[in-house]
């Protein structure tokens, strides 16, 4: 449905030259489409990919006492860390060094970077600090340190900074045969599947609709089936200010109409034989 169908419509509803739609549509088509999108479960589907990854060189835990110094070699295309304390860390890579000093407190925090020629990391410090899942990457799969994994952990990914329409999600994350993959999570908005997981995964969300920025926009995001009902929807936006008594009488056609359509309609068919109870 496109904005000026939507105007046409409102006014075949009976609206006179009085309301100017030009100001009032927009913001009520907004209004509109926010509450159709939190009354019913409106999806999406994504197709995610995960290379997993492989280890050249893992050590779970460092302890460097104060004053002392511990040094490993740096062979492969990346690393990792987690560092809790406060010291510091050179990088020799192609004989050229950088040293990092951090202060964490209780806390740690992850440590990412590249590896070009090869060397090695020295940690240093004059108080006692640790370092753990240090790991060695011998593949990278892009230039961004965000992309380098943090090993111990799955590989994470963020829906809402994916997909700025996502809400929540709806159901497991499969694989492309359908099958619900075991060593994946979703919470808060995030994917979190094993690092040694390879292949595709195939998530569906409940997503918000995309905001009606001004009149000139040409399509608005509403799935097909309430085209119909939708604009008696936004009428009842139109005049809640003015005229609540008609507002009512329009919200209530609305929620009628979509009842009786929601009534004889199937939204998912499956004819897949489900064994519930381990008999064949």
């Amino acid at each position: 449905m496109t904005i000026d169908e939507l105007k046409h419509e409102i006014k075949v509803l009976g609206f006179d030259d009085t309301i100017d739609l030009s100001t009032i549509l927009v913001p009520s088509a907004n209004r509109a489409l926010n509450y159709l999108y939190s009354q019913k479960i409106i999806t999406k589907t994504v197709r995610l990919f995960t290379r997993g990854y492989s280890v050249s060189f893992y050590k779970k835990e460092i302890h460097c006492e104060n004053g002392k110094s511990i040094s490993f070699p740096l062979d492969g295309k990346a690393f990792s860390m987690r560092v809790c304390g406060a010291g510091s860390y050179s990088v020799t890579d192609g004989g050229v060094t950088k040293i990092t000093a951090f202060d964490t407190g209780m806390e740690s925090q992850l440590v990412r970077g590249f590896i070009s020629q090869g060397g090695e990391i020295k940690f240093h410090g004059s108080f006692s600090f640790t370092v753990y899942d240090f790991t060695i990457y011998p593949e990278i799969f892009s230039p961004r340190t965000t992309d380098i994994p943090e090993s111990g952990s799955n590989v994470i990914f963020d829906l809402r900074e994916m997909y700025g329409d996502f809400m929540s999600f709806v159901s497991p994350a499969t694989d492309s045969t359908g099958k619900e993959i075991p060593s994946c999570s979703l919470k808060d908005g995030k994917l979190f599947v094993d690092a040694n997981y390879k292949g595709e995964i195939i998530l569906t969300y409940r997503r918000r609709p995309a905001t009606i920025a001004s009149i000139m926009v040409d399509e608005i995001d509403i799935p097909e089936e309430y085209c119909y009902f939708f604009p008696l929807l936004v009428a009842s936006y139109v005049l809640l200010d003015t005229d609540e008594e008609k507002a009512l009488y329009y919200k209530a056609r609305y929620e009628e109409m979509v009842k009786c359509m929601e009534k004889n309609c199937y939204y998912e068919i499956d004819h897949n034989y489900k064994n519930t109870d381990g008999w064949a």
